[in-house]
C-alpha cells in the first residue's frame, strides 16, 4: 500500500548558478573625512524620517478629529 507522502529529493546545484570570480575587490580605506560625511548623511536621514513621522501623525490626528466632528462623537463615545 502506498502512502501519499513522498520524501523530498535533494536539490542539485548546477555550476551555472555560481558567478565567476573576477578577482579581489579593491576597497578604499574609510578616512576621517569620509566617515564624517557618512555620519552627517545618516543624521540627516534620521532627522528627515522623524519630521515625516511627526507630520503624518499630525495629519492622522486632524483626520480623526474631523471624523469625530462629522459624526458628533466625543472621547466618551469611542473609549472602551
Amino acid at each position: 500500500m502506498r502512502s501519499g507522502f513522498r520524501t523530498p529529493r535533494p536539490q542539485q546545484r548546477s555550476d551555472r548558478s555560481i558567478p565567476a570570480a573576477s578577482g579581489p575587490i579593491q576597497q578604499v580605506p574609510l578616512g576621517d573625512a569620509r566617515f564624517q560625511a557618512l555620519l552627517a548623511q545618516a543624521n540627516a536621514f534620521f532627522v528627515s524620517a522623524e519630521r515625516e513621522m511627526e507630520a503624518e501623525k499630525a495629519a492622522v490626528i486632524a483626520e480623526i478629529k474631523g471624523l469625530m466632528a462629522k459624526f458628533q462623537l466625543t472621547l466618551g463615545d469611542i473609549e472602551d
